[in-house]
């Protein structure tokens, strides 16, 4: 039985499930930045990196207001880095090396 993170209170095998289950999601609100599309109404990482991969730099330079964000304009790759890379750091590098902040 795996033991909880300090001041999360949940095992360490439902915080690796909740960030891989999460990459899809990002990497879906970074096509629609992509795209110039809003992200409103607000899976794996091999599945994330090889959609990442898929765009250009145009693509990761297109912003669009987002709900997340109180509507600010946030582009593609911004999105990436600050949810989808900055979430598993969080999750996972941080709690590696015993830091609950």
């Amino acid at each position: 039985m795996a033991d909880p993170y300090p001041r999360d209170g949940r095992k360490v095998d439902v915080v690796v499930h909740h960030v891989a289950s999460m990459y899809p999601l990002e990497i879906q609100l970074a096509r629609l930045l992509a795209e110039g599309k809003p992200v409103v109404g607000v899976s794996n990482s091999g599945a994330a990196a090889a959609l990442i991969r898929t765009l250009t730099d145009e693509e990761l330079d297109q912003a669009a207001p987002v709900s997340l964000n109180s509507d600010a304009p946030l582009t593609c790759q911004f999105m990436l880095e600050d949810h989808a890379v900055r979430h598993s750091y969080h999750h996972l590098a941080r709690a590696a090396l015993g830091r609950t902040r």
